[in-house]
């Protein structure tokens, strides 16, 4: 059952049976969405998202097949533990963090010292996340119960991660505001004044 109330909905994952649905009637049937959400007593949402939410781009790419591996794949993923939860690996970063070592040099040198041991290997991205991992939210609030504040020993020291492609905005940003070299006044080439 997936009505509790009128009012309240409870979530329940698409079936393989419903994704074959889907597919027939968008696919072959060339049905609207909202009729399927109906058909299947989904919200409309849902069904959008399932399909990628790109209703025209879509059409007849569906594949009930793909998405239901794409969907166990991703449920395998799920609570994947840790890296850092092996013992000898974290204390190796810890250590070499406080030793004032960067998370890429890290990475590069946990094959040279451990060649055989395939659980001493780490990504720098998954040390970052973990060290912003020990923070409440994301970085910006204390220490959790038990963790340790590992930011202190990272190159930059930022407490706080900054989000994706931020620094590379940051930078456009700041190139925009500065004048071009090529756009110089003339009197500038004979270097009389100072500051030329």
């Amino acid at each position: 059952m997936r009505k509790q109330s009128k009012q309240k909905r409870v979530f329940e994952r698409i079936s393989f049976k419903e994704r074959v649905i889907i597919e027939n009637r968008y696919c072959v049937d060339k049905k609207m969405i909202t009729d399927i959400a109906k058909e299947l007593d989904r919200p409309k949402s849902a069904i959008s998202r399932e399909i990628g939410g790109k209703p025209r781009i879509g059409r007849g790419k569906y594949s009930a097949d793909a998405r239901q591996a794409e969907v166990e794949k991703k449920r395998s993923n799920q609570g994947r533990r840790s890296r850092l939860d092996y013992a000898p690996l974290r204390d190796y970063v810890v250590t070499k963090l406080k030793l004032g070592w960067s998370p890429e040099q890290i990475e590069v040198r946990l094959p040279i010292e451990y060649p055989e041991d395939k659980m001493m290997r780490i990504s720098d991205e998954a040390i970052y996340q973990y060290v912003y991992s020990q923070i409440r939210r994301n970085g910006n609030g204390k220490v959790k119960p038990g963790c340790e504040d590992l930011r202190i020993y990272l190159p930059r020291r930022h407490t706080r991660r900054a989000k994706k492609g931020f620094r590379k905005a940051q930078k456009l940003e700041r190139i925009e505001s500065l004048p071009s070299i090529e756009n110089r006044p003339r009197e500038a080439e004979k270097r009389k004044i100072v500051g030329h």
